[in-house]
């Protein structure tokens, strides 16, 4: 039986174009691409399931980068030992000392860097999902404000009455520094 080289992609979120990732993985041998697109849960990826099951030992998996692989460093690790331990080889574009190739001969350091580069890209596009979700929602991401419409209204009173920034700090029940920020935006 002859080895094969097969492709995998995903998209990180919906209707995103794929064309420029099927092309590259063509370009580096695969026959086949298989592409999942960025809708549901990271874990629920059925072409990736596809794309695992019909390699069999002495075939390569090409993927543009190991982040489009896996959507944690865990299940990257986990996925590599799995092609490693049926003889399957894998080949990241974006990550060559990832490879496992007959031929490599990489150093554990330069595979755990590898890894981390893989980490911080995972994390990455995390942040950016989450960053965008809130903001479709309507919400404003980071951490929310100590100062509610309420206290601010009670600041404001009391300011007005000529209370000291500390005093009115004390009766909110908040820092100093947040009535200042609040007493600045209205």
């Amino acid at each position: 039986m002859t080895s094969r080289v097969v492709g995998y992609t995903r998209t990180l979120r919906a209707g995103a174009p794929i064309d420029e990732d099927v092309a590259v993985l063509k370009a580096h041998g695969a026959e086949e691409v298989f592409v999942d697109a960025g809708e549901g849960h990271p874990r629920d990826r059925p072409e990736l399931k596809e794309c695992l099951a019909r390699l069999s030992a002495g075939d390569t998996l090409v993927v543009t980068s190991a982040a489009r692989l896996s959507h944690s460093l865990n299940h990257l690790v986990s996925t590599l030992r799995s092609l490693d331990d049926d003889s399957i080889y894998f080949r990241s574009i974006a990550e060559p000392k990832l490879d496992l190739a007959p031929a490599s001969t990489s150093e554990t350091s330069a595979y755990l860097i590898a890894l981390d580069d893989v980490r911080r890209a995972l994390l990455g596009d995390r942040v950016r999902a989450g960053l965008r979700a809130a903001r479709m929602e309507g919400r404003r991401a980071g951490r929310p404000s100590v100062m509610t419409p309420d206290k601010i209204g009670i600041a404001t009173e009391l300011r007005s009455h000529g209370r000291s920034v500390a005093h009115i700090a004390n009766v909110v029940g908040v820092s100093a520094s947040a009535v200042r920020r609040a007493l600045r935006t209205v």
